[in-house]
């Protein structure tokens, strides 16, 4: 999908029409053999990085599977999931997200790992619940 949608040509000649999108029931097998595969990873503690990266993996994945939006610029992905009827909302969260993708400052101690590990977790289960084991 990546080079589908974002792929230039940089040496030669070759038409990226030519290359196809994969299939609505293609995509979602990938991401849940991806959800399965993680479900059976032992628990871990997010760091900063890891957190940010999940979370809007996980909105996307909403995106994808519920509106059929595909987006991967992770500056886009936060103003896309609240434009499109939202489950799951945490402003807070999503301004640490917004200024982590930023470079700016932040604080990621063992307090805000737990509350915003929690929230994440809350997020993938309704996620997928909505979007991925019952459609």
């Amino acid at each position: 999908m990546r080079l589908k949608t974002q792929g230039k040509l940089i040496y030669g000649e070759y038409d990226i029409n030519n290359i196809e999108f994969p299939d609505w029931q293609a995509i979602k097998n990938d991401i849940l053999n991806f959800q399965e595969w993680s479900d059976e990873q032992p628990y871990f503690e997010h760091s900063a990085q890891s957190f940010v990266n999940s979370t809007l993996m996980g909105l996307k994945r909403y995106l994808l599977l519920k509106h059929h939006i595909v987006e991967f610029n992770k500056f886009k992905v936060i103003g896309l999931y609240l434009a499109n009827n939202p489950p799951v909302i945490n402003e807070e969260i999503f301004t640490f997200i917004t200024n982590y993708i930023s470079g700016k400052p932040y604080i990621w101690n063992d307090e805000i790992r737990s509350n915003y590990t929690n929230w994440h977790d809350h997020l993938f289960v309704v996620i997928n619940n909505l979007v991925l084991y019952n459609e």
